[in-house]
């Protein structure tokens, strides 16, 4: 029987090399654009930490660092403006805003850091996942290297996309961070660690039954609970895997005790849950939750978003069936199943999120039943020296779309877009309200851009600055346009700002309001003060 400590002692000194190498070349892929971001920085475009995949998100995890910078432990919401918030406890981002606040490191760097120090972990935990079913060597590093380097075929079908109702209807490896590992250490360490976690809890659940150690599930709760005090939706993946890889095992074994690891498991991981659930009683964190409807696109766009790996992970697994393998293999079969029914999960709306941990399986399932076959093809090409042929028609098939990310981040930071970077009137405007918006005040700003920005630079609120984190949006954006446009009757006006406490106004043009005071111009941004 496997332990965790043997399992550790296995990987021989070639192996460790190899996952170092994983780790190394993971890191310079993710760290190439950020520092390229950086480098071309001038003296009129100041790198706000952006990237083109959900760029929109980046500065709500900012925010969330500074407010532990600034000394605080628990989080409010700075993307909306209703006063009296629901104080939210957040494991991960208390963690990264202590270290940041020690470090006195800004935001944008503390985030990378984390980057960079979760890769090889990762790396690590899912060759230890693999070490649970595969002996063979080469195997192992063929699905690692394919695992955090390969995407879908998103960019080959990046035209194929369109919005309904708002609602983003693409190949999700192009927009969906967790849909793959690579999309996930490049957008975000709290995704990066949700991996860990979930990969972690299964390999100690698996050996709490292989060991019949009951320790390991309580372990296994242990990581679970951290996982799910962040990312709590992720109790539905972990509990149907947990359960139905039981209840597999009590059909053949038909010993109740099996269920003995899954009830310690749940029992251990639940207060999180729990927590999350007392959270939902306050109006504001449950409104924010229902309008933040992360639903799974169409099937169609989740196989592109798999790529090549989804028809012959299909393949693969109807080759095990009919080999009758599937006993072997059955937690991976029982974790790819589930994860593909939990995705459409009729009045779930958090579907979409489920799609993290599904291209472990599916990897899995798409090579190792073939690797007899792809070692012979392999050889053969070797004898005629089409090696380099046959890793561009791996590239291309395989990861575009991780490319596609590179690439693109490169050249908007090569041409200094205006999403990657604030303008000299933008940094002196944040620079100007630095010193005078608190934690109390509220700023209604014009520019929908740079209100997405505040939040990440200041302690204040803004009134309306995220699609999913400002509460009832499309209302505050009428009231916002109805105001700057000036046709908002004065006592309506003076309502809302005093409602939303409301300090300070960025407009881009005059206004003439006569309960609002100029305090400076910086270029075509005039900031209004409301007068006491």
């Amino acid at each position: 029987m496997n332990s965790l400590k043997n399992l550790i002692k296995k990987i021989s000194k070639n192996e460790w090399k190899f996952i170092i190498i994983i780790s190394v070349i993971a890191v310079i892929l993710i760290s190439t654009p950020f520092i390229y971001s950086f480098i071309q920085q001038d003296n009129s475009n100041f790198y706000n930490g952006k990237h083109a995949l959900s760029p929109g998100d980046l500065p709500v995890y900012y925010s969330y660092i500074n407010q532990i910078k600034d000394g605080n432990y628990l989080l409010i919401n700075q993307f909306t403006a209703e006063p009296d918030q629901f104080r939210l406890l957040n494991l991960f981002w208390l963690g990264t805003g202590l270290f940041a606040r020690i470090t006195n490191l800004s935001p944008i760097i503390t985030l990378h850091i984390f980057r960079i120090i979760f890769i090889p972990i990762l790396v690590m935990i899912v060759y230890l996942f693999l070490s649970l079913f595969i002996k063979n060597i080469s195997l192992k590093k063929t699905l690692v290297a394919l695992l955090f380097f390969s995407s879908g075929l998103g960019m080959w079908f990046y035209n194929f996309r369109h919005y309904e109702n708002s609602y983003l209807k693409s190949p999700t490896d192009l927009w969906v961070s967790e849909s793959n590992i690579f999309a996930s250490i490049y957008h975000s360490p709290h995704f990066t660690l949700s991996w860990i976690l979930i990969i972690f809890t299964f390999i100690l659940f698996i050996l709490a039954i292989q060991n019949k150690k009951l320790s390991y599930s309580v372990y296994a709760g242990l990581v679970s609970l951290v996982l799910f005090q962040y990312h709590p939706y992720h109790f539905l993946t972990i509990y149907l895997v947990a359960f139905t890889y039981c209840l597999f095992l009590y059909l053949k074994q038909k010993k109740l005790k099996i269920f003995l690891n899954f009830l310690i498991l749940a029992l251990i991981s639940s207060p999180s849950i729990l927590y999350h659930l007392y959270s939902f009683t306050d109006p504001l964190i449950s409104a924010r939750s229902l309008q933040n409807l992360t639903l799974t696109p169409p099937i169609i766009y989740v196989i592109l978003g798999f790529g090549i790996f989804f028809p012959f992970a299909v393949w693969g697994l109807l080759k095990i069936f009919k080999q009758k393998k599937d006993e072997k293999y059955i937690f991976l079969i029982i974790w790819f199943l589930g994860s593909f029914l939990l995705i459409y999960l009729p009045d779930f709306q958090f579907q979409r999120r489920l799609l993290q941990g599904i291209q472990l399986p599916l990897a899995f399932l798409a090579i190792a039943p073939f690797w007899d076959q792809i070692t012979v093809i392999y050889k053969k090409m070797a004898k005629i020296y089409l090696i380099p042929v046959l890793f561009i028609i791996i590239l291309a098939l395989a990861a575009p779309t991780t490319i596609y990310h590179i690439g693109r981040d490169i050249i908007f930071a090569k041409n200094q877009s205006r999403h990657f970077y604030l303008s000299t009137l933008q940094k002196n405007t944040i620079d100007y309200l630095s010193d005078r918006a608190g934690p109390e005040n509220t700023v209604l700003c014009q520019d929908t851009f740079l209100a997405n920005i505040l939040p990440a630079q200041l302690p204040a609120k803004v009134f309306a600055g995220h699609l999913h984190e400002s509460i009832d949006l499309d209302n505050k954006l009428q009231l916002k346009n109805q105001f700057f446009s000036q046709s908002l009757p004065k006592n309506e006006s003076i309502n809302l700002f005093e409602k939303y406490n409301i300090a300070y106004v960025i407009s881009e043009k005059k206004l003439g309001y006569d309960f609002l005071s100029k305090t400076t111009a910086i270029g075509t941004y005039f900031i209004y003060k409301i007068n006491q």
